[in-house]
């Protein structure tokens, strides 16, 4: 891992313990909402449309189980 130094990015997001740039980004979404997809040491941030939604495994078995019953 780098420690502190993030070359040719804009964004960096860097690990308090030890204080190692952990993922890098080229840019940052404007909206409130965004899914964040980390590979390696690049990081990739899309903003979320108002109609999407992420839900856990639990939540949606859960939402096709109510699905299923009505």
């Amino acid at each position: 891992m780098q420690k502190l130094i993030a070359a040719n990015c804009k964004y960096a997001v860097i690990r308090c313990d030890d204080m190692s740039v952990v993922a890098e980004m080229d840019c940052f979404p404007d909206g409130a909402r965004a899914v964040w997809h980390r590979k390696g040491n690049m990081l990739r941030v899309r903003a979320l449309r108002a109609d999407e939604r992420i839900v856990s495994k639990t939540v949606l078995r859960e939402i096709v189980y109510q699905f299923m019953r009505t």
